[in-house]
């Protein structure tokens, strides 16, 4: 088995990798959003480069997950993951995070292709300096009808 790494950053208010694994005839592919809140608790949203946007052309969003940080951020804050026009791939299942603990959650819809460049927004965070890490998983695979 063959493993393929790329790295691949983006500053802004974090930062944005994705290291890509093949196993058998499916890839898999994470896109992770690295966050620091400004002093006031706000994020600056996060948006996949161009170069990132062209590996994961055709991908179906398959799942995430959301990583808090320390310090903590507020309890209950929200995550999207936007595409181009503005939709919430997930369907709203990334708000109300919670503040210490690591959670995952899968499309609301199965899984959705990305059909261009992608927009991790982080909302409701009121703590000064909070961290988070968020994991978008991504298949050539559609996983159409898995809605559990």
């Amino acid at each position: 088995m063959k493993k393929i790494v790329i790295a691949i950053c983006m500053f802004a208010a974090g930062f944005l990798w994705q290291p890509a694994g093949a196993r058998s005839q499916q890839v898999f592919t994470m896109v992770c959003a690295v966050w620091t809140a400004r002093a006031d608790g706000t994020v600056e949203p996060i948006r996949t480069s161009e170069e990132m946007t062209k590996r994961i052309l055709g991908s179906f969003v398959c799942g995430a997950e959301t990583i808090p940080g320390f310090p903590w951020p507020t309890r209950g804050y929200d995550v999207e993951v936007v595409d181009e026009h503005g939709v919430d791939l997930f369907g709203g299942r990334l708000h109300k995070r919670a503040a210490m603990v690591a959670q995952i959650a899968r499309p609301q819809i199965g899984s959705w292709p990305a059909t261009g460049d992608i927009t991790i927004k982080i909302t409701k965070n009121r703590i000064a300096g909070a961290q988070g890490i968020v994991k978008i998983f991504l298949s050539r695979v559609s996983a159409a009808g898995s809605t559990k």
